[in-house]
């Protein structure tokens, strides 16, 4: 993919791809009523064309398009180095095709309802649990100097945590890696770092029917939401640092 230098910046805007122009004419406009940018595109290639270009917040994109599919496209995303929250969005609700959403690189697959109304309103809860960022702001911003400490040095052993589940993983030792992601989702959660607290639940649940290619898919998935709390911890610091000055 080509250098994203030239990024338009926008964290409200979103990403619809679509080859159903009766989707995108229902969804586009209820999701810029509720504030938001939106940009429609009608294949993968497209898709991937305009994540060179702009910023997104998130982005949900159909499986099943014509030129590349959503699956092809996710997997050229993530291969560039993309990072922000990017759903399937599919009529398919079989275990087959959502494990198959998962694996390309899917944060989530969602099925399209019976009506617009129930599609719409799955998207929006979506949107809200991310547009509220990856992190409890609050407990952050009101906690002292020796906390913050403490929560920095663990938002910076969590890649490191990582690599520790991802090689018990790869040995198949199912126990080492229930301990391991029970630590980091204890740890996440008592710094305020729920979003990962909740992807490494979703691991330990994936680990009662320990699927290695699924967890794997998983395991990505909190790299990338521990990527995003990295930069959300930084700007909230710089926030808080400045209102404290003022104080």
């Amino acid at each position: 993919m080509k250098d994203n230098s030239d990024k338009i910046h926008g964290t409200q805007r979103l990403l619809l791809a679509d080859d159903q122009p009766e989707i995108l004419s229902l969804l586009a406009p209820a999701l810029r009523k509720a504030g938001y940018e939106v940009i429609t595109v009608e294949n993968g290639e497209e898709a991937c064309l305009a994540v060179e270009k702009n910023d997104f917040a998130m982005a949900f994109l159909d499986i099943e398009m014509p030129k590349m599919t959503g699956w092809e496209a996710v997997r050229e995303m993530r291969d560039a180095g993309e990072k922000m929250p990017i759903y399937a969005i599919s009529s398919h609700s079989s275990s087959e095709k959502i494990q198959r959403s998962l694996l390309a690189g899917f944060d989530g697959h969602v099925v399209k309802a019976q009506s617009f109304v129930g599609l719409e309103e799955a998207l929006m809860k979506l949107i809200d649990s991310h547009t509220q960022g990856t992190l409890n702001q609050k407990r952050i911003e009101q906690a002292s100097e020796s906390a913050l400490s403490v929560f920095e040095r663990g938002l910076k052993r969590f890649p490191e945590d990582v690599k520790a589940i991802r090689q018990k993983l790869d040995e198949a030792d199912w126990e080492g890696c229930r301990r391991l992601v029970h630590q980091l989702k204890g740890t996440s959660a008592m710094c305020g770092f729920e979003e990962i607290s909740q992807r490494a639940s979703q691991f330990e649940e994936l680990l009662e029917l320990p699927e290695k290619d699924l967890l794997t898919a998983k395991l990505r998935e909190i790299e990338r939401t521990i990527s995003r709390s990295q930069k959300e911890f930084k700007a909230v610091l710089s926030s808080s640092g400045d209102r404290r000055k003022e104080k």
